[in-house]
């Protein structure tokens, strides 16, 4: 919907050795082939571990062997690219990050990732305690572009970990990253195992503020965690503005021009027709109320 490259979705019955059928949620697995279905130009793909960070740690391939796998085109090793970037956003001075970030970096397409992270409340992206994400490496261009990766904390997914209910049946356990997964059937597949909205973890506390945490000036993420690319680009007025801008577009397209809210019909129709052995229809239903107050706060 935001235009970003993205990893597509089913929702699925699993079952494991006879056992028992479960809803989950089967996602696309950044590769090779989702490359190119995805990017017009040749490049390579980095997943960032979520014991890294984006701090350089200099030009020794080594260095970087727990922080970020090169996930495509791996006949080569190819972490120049990378190392010269991570090496960029951490040394340059304020003026000459500002100067020539757009040498390195789809600016315009990193607002956009911005945007699109705080309009889904994700808690976990690039600055939060997983560091989600893929760093996408133009061979054409010669810049990177953040992929965006692991949605499960978003809307308000980590707030059943933190003393408020799931969005399934009450008193059910606390669900999210951080807590155990939900005792309670959830209506929604998430790709954490536990069940719940798509790319959400299900976790959704009744009342949980929309919005999901803020960066002014380029606050970390939750638990403290800082990202140096997301600090350095909103403490600069320029790149904010372009943010602010993009945050504005998507909110008043997606969420006030309903297609936010028409995917959600659509998963609440499917999984109500088609699981609802599984999950019970007015769980399905509560956490679909639950996600579309997002919409409207």
């Amino acid at each position: 919907l935001t235009g970003q490259a993205t990893q597509k979705a089913f929702a699925t019955r699993l079952s494991v050795n006879g056992g028992a059928e479960n809803l989950r949620l089967a996602i696309e697995n950044p590769n090779d082939a989702w490359e190119d279905a995805n990017f017009d130009d040749d490049g390579v793909l980095y997943k960032a571990e979520s014991g890294g960070d984006y701090s350089y740690r200099g030009d020794d391939p080594a260095s970087y062997d727990e922080i970020f796998d090169q996930e495509t085109d791996t006949d080569e090793e190819k972490l120049g690219p990378l190392t010269e970037f991570l090496e960029f956003i951490n040394k340059s001075d304020d003026a000459t990050f500002a100067a020539d970030l757009d040498e390195h970096l789809d600016v315009a397409a990193f607002a956009k990732y911005l945007a699109a992270q705080e309009l889904v409340s994700n808690t976990d992206d690039i600055d939060g305690p997983g560091n989600n994400s893929y760093l996408r490496y133009n061979e054409k261009t010669g810049l990177m572009t953040i992929v965006s990766w692991d949605l499960n904390l978003a809307f308000g997914g980590l707030g059943g970990g933190m003393g408020g209910a799931p969005g399934g049946a009450a008193g059910a356990a606390p669900g999210g990253r951080f807590g155990a997964p939900p005792s309670g059937a959830q209506g929604f597949p998430n790709a954490s195992g536990a069940q719940g909205f798509p790319n959400a973890s299900g976790a959704v506390a009744p009342g949980a503020p929309a919005g999901g945490f803020q960066r002014p000036g380029g606050g970390g993420g939750f638990g403290g965690r800082s990202n140096i690319l997301v600090t350095r680009f909103m403490a600069n007025a320029e790149f904010k503005a372009m943010y602010d801008a993009e945050l504005a577009s998507m909110k008043a397209e997606l969420y006030g021009g309903g297609k936010a809210q028409e995917v959600v019909d659509r998963w609440t129709k499917l999984l109500t027709e088609q699981a609802s052995d599984l999950v019970p229809a007015a769980t399905i239903t509560q956490e679909a109320a639950a996600i579309s107050k997002f919409f409207t706060a």
